[in-house]
């Protein structure tokens, strides 16, 4: 069997050559990193997002989101760190961040958050997360995939 360059280049990426019983694709984290830049949102509900550092967690298989978060409305500024849970939306071909949990919030103007700053710096979180692709899979791959598994400094999508 005859396979072109570029073909021996696409099947050795997505592990075909590599002696893999099934067919994958590593998404290094800069990749992840430049999209999430990419599409993220800078503001919502007066809540501004900055320095966002990208952590990949493969014990407990998800993505981590910190940085910092300022609001001229709440009057505060602090750090924060999300679990994010990634989703794959087969419609359009994206791995995209689903579910996440506030495991770090807090302010350093204060030493203790409000309640309601809080609260409203959550909901902007839920709203700034809704459909940002992580990763856009390239169309002559294809939208069925078994599963995403997070890796120290990449995903490997598993198809």
């Amino acid at each position: 069997m005859k396979l072109s360059f570029f073909a021996f280049v696409l099947f050795l990426q997505m592990g075909l050559l590599s002696g893999a019983h099934a067919i994958s694709l590593r998404v290094p984290l800069s990749m992840i990193e430049s999209e999430v830049a990419q599409q993220l949102p800078k503001e919502k509900l007066s809540v501004k997002i900055d320095r966002i550092q990208i952590k990949l967690n493969p014990s407990i298989q998800k993505m981590q989101l910190c940085g910092r978060w300022t609001s001229k409305l709440l009057k505060g500024k602090g750090d924060f760190c999300l679990d994010t849970q990634l989703t794959w939306n087969m419609n359009l071909g994206a791995i995209e961040i689903g579910q996440f949990q506030v495991i770090k919030l807090c302010s350093s103007d204060v030493a203790e958050i409000s309640t309601k700053a809080a609260s409203t710096v959550r909901h902007a979180f839920q709203l700034l997360l809704n459909d940002v692709h992580v990763y856009q899979v390239p169309n002559l791959i294809g939208k069925k995939i078994s599963r995403i598994q997070v890796q120290e400094n990449s995903f490997k999508i598993l198809f």
